[in-house]
């Protein structure tokens, strides 16, 4: 009975531990399914292309795509078809060399009535704005690059919350494993615990069969709790990767285990800071860093953001110039009963045929509109180059963040897997002491609680672990690149 008793205590312990529910094992045939197999890199890869935020993230890229072609078109001929018909008056002209009409306009008759019919095309083409176009069409590129680099800003984001759901999942599932195992192993030493005390056994007591049944209780709200864990990270997971609402998760992972990565351990690497010197504190890897300046889509997006925008005040000032242009005609108008005239002096506009082309220069003059529409433009390249410095100082920081939590996991786990077999022993030996009556009830209680302390600090550090290298890898911008250097890496032997 008395093994029966630390078994209660190791159960009650981890039940009143965190939500995410922790504990070795292998998990049951009844908590997995095969409908959608998922692993850690699946998980990242999902949330980063089929999250409905990603979706909406890339309009973005949409609407720059959008500007592209509009400033593209600008460069191509404007067209402009009119054509009309009006009521007219019949004309006749007298002699080659007097055009006049055989009657005054204001001598009318309703058969002096009728229709005109007339079309003219124009057609302007830009030859030289004076970077009016140019400046937009590269402004357009930048937006393009800044939208595509903002869009995996979102995917960085919502993959690591995928990886938050998914590890909890894993924690989850074999901790509803275990406790129902120890559940069954608890209800064996009640039955047993009151059969020894209808036989009237000395070494029973009334108090251990209520220790026993308090403690069935807490497991079985232990266990409610790590299944409702399961079922919220589920639905978290189906929510995150976008999956149909009947879809059941099978994660691959056969254990709850900490990962390895190819990561210095040392801290004492220099690192270049936001300026490019080296700093001598404490802090990560040098190779880390460049990794995040290289890779991180935020400084990215913000230069793309900086150059599009001051490509757009460029654009906005050039229109103090003219616009230099080829401007074509082609006009005609016939109205029956109504002669051409043939004279170069006299053009008649219910009746006749013009084709024409010039090259002219436009200007549209607005003061000094354009220059404070540009300063409106730079004021927001003034706040992303604002960005861009907090992001160069930030980045580190959140880098140096990570990677500590990194080194703390990894050192906890150090000590816990030289720490947690002693402790094991220690409450191995008091439960064999409690057995031969050398030991109270006391220190078993005692030995047991440190195992189950030190139990569950070992499985937090292994949570830590695995989410710190998660953060980590978005930190550097590589968690979705889809190779997994950092986050998953490969599991520790």
């Amino acid at each position: 009975m008395t093994v029966f008793a630390v078994a209660l205590l190791l159960a009650c312990k981890l039940a009143a531990a965190p939500s995410e529910g922790r504990s070795e094992g292998v998990p049951s045939p009844s908590s997995v399914s095969v409908s959608v197999p998922l692993s850690r890199l699946e998980v990242v890869r999902l949330a980063a292309n089929q999250n409905p935020q990603v979706a909406a993230a890339r309009s973005d890229i949409l609407r720059a795509q959008a500007q592209q072609g509009r400033v593209a078109a600008a460069r191509r001929p404007e067209i402009t078809v009119l054509s009309f018909i009006s009521t007219a008056l019949r004309a006749e002209t007298v002699g080659a060399h007097n055009p006049q009409s055989t009657r005054s306009v204001y001598s009318l008759h309703l058969d002096d009535l009728t229709a005109a019919f007339g079309t003219s095309i124009t057609l302007t083409q830009p030859l030289y704005t004076f970077g009016k176009i140019d400046k937009r069409q590269e402004a357009s590129e930048h937006a393009e690059k800044a939208g595509e680099h903002t869009t995996r800003m979102t995917q960085a984001e919502v993959a690591l919350e995928a990886v938050k759901l998914y590890e909890a999942h894993l924690m989850a599932r074999e901790a509803l494993v275990f406790l129902e195992e120890i559940e069954v192993y608890t209800q064996k030493a009640i039955d047993e615990a009151e059969t020894h005390l209808e036989e009237q056994d000395p070494d029973a007591s009334e108090e251990d069969v209520l220790r026993l049944k308090t403690g069935l209780a807490v497991l079985r709200m232990g266990r409610h709790q790590a299944e409702a864990g399961l079922e919220q990270t589920r639905e978290g997971l189906r929510a995150y990767l976008n999956l149909e609402n009947g879809a059941v998760l099978a994660p691959s992972e056969p254990a709850f285990a900490a990962l390895s990565t190819p990561i210095e351990t040392s801290t004492n690497a220099s690192a270049p800071n936001s300026k490019g010197d080296a700093d001598t504190n404490a802090g990560a890897p040098a190779h880390l860093v460049a990794l995040a300046f290289e890779h991180r889509p935020e400084l990215k997006a913000l230069r793309h953001g900086i150059a599009g925008y001051e490509k757009l005040a460029q654009a906005i000032e050039a229109d103090y110039y003219p616009d230099i242009f080829l401007y074509g005609i082609l006009s005609g108008a016939y109205t029956p009963g109504r002669e051409y005239q043939t004279s170069r002096y006299v053009f008649d506009p219910l009746a006749h045929f013009l084709p024409a082309a010039l090259i002219g220069a436009r200007w549209t003059l607005r003061w000094d509109a354009p220059t404070h529409e540009a300063a409106e433009v730079r004021a927001d390249v003034a706040r992303l180059a604002g960005l861009l410095a907090w992001a160069n100082d930030g980045i580190p920081a959140e880098l140096n963040k990570a990677y500590h939590d990194v080194e703390r996991a990894r050192r906890d786990l150090s000590e816990l897997d030289r720490t947690l077999p002693l402790t094991k022993q220690w409450a191995v030996r008091a439960s064999a002491d409690y057995g031969i009556g050398l030991g109270t009830s006391r220190s078993i209680a005692d030995a047991a609680t440190a195992y189950v302390q030190m139990k569950v600090a070992s499985l937090d550090a292994v949570y830590r672990l695995n989410v710190a290298l998660a953060e980590l890898a978005k930190a550097t911008g590589t968690l979705t690149d889809g190779e997994g250097t950092i986050y998953p890496g490969s599991h520790s032997p």
